[in-house]
């Protein structure tokens, strides 16, 4: 059974996973976690925090770490964020509209890693 799309409020939080080389010495977030190729995603895959857990966006790649973001980022910068479920996660997101290197800096720079990269064996 598919889950209906809901809304998608400003104050609500995002979860991104990161991988482990975006997630820089310091904590912060690198703009790479936020392109595809070396260039801007332009369909940014998240997760709705309010439908599941930063542990739950990890599960899939278990090395990765895990970085929330607020709603109101991508939004005041034009893009547009929608619930997207798909089957197996009913939590998934997307952030549409991403065509510029800034935005990418300016993305990363909102997000607070919630959950650190796990070091591989």
């Amino acid at each position: 059974m598919e889950r209906e799309r809901e809304p998608v409020e400003d104050g609500e939080d995002l979860y991104r996973r990161v991988a482990p080389d975006h997630v820089k010495p310091d904590g912060t977030i690198s703009s790479a976690a936020y392109k595809r190729s070396k260039l801007p995603d332009p369909r940014i895959s998240v997760d709705l925090a309010r439908l599941t857990t930063p542990e739950a966006t990890r599960s899939t790649r278990p090395t990765f770490g895990v970085g929330s973001l607020k709603v109101a980022v991508p939004r005041s910068l034009g893009l547009r964020v929608e619930h997207d479920p798909v089957p197996g996660n009913p939590a998934h997101a997307l952030i549409t509209g991403n065509t510029t290197m800034e935005t990418c800096y300016r993305l990363a720079e909102e997000t607070r890693l919630a959950l650190p990269p796990r070091r591989q064996a």
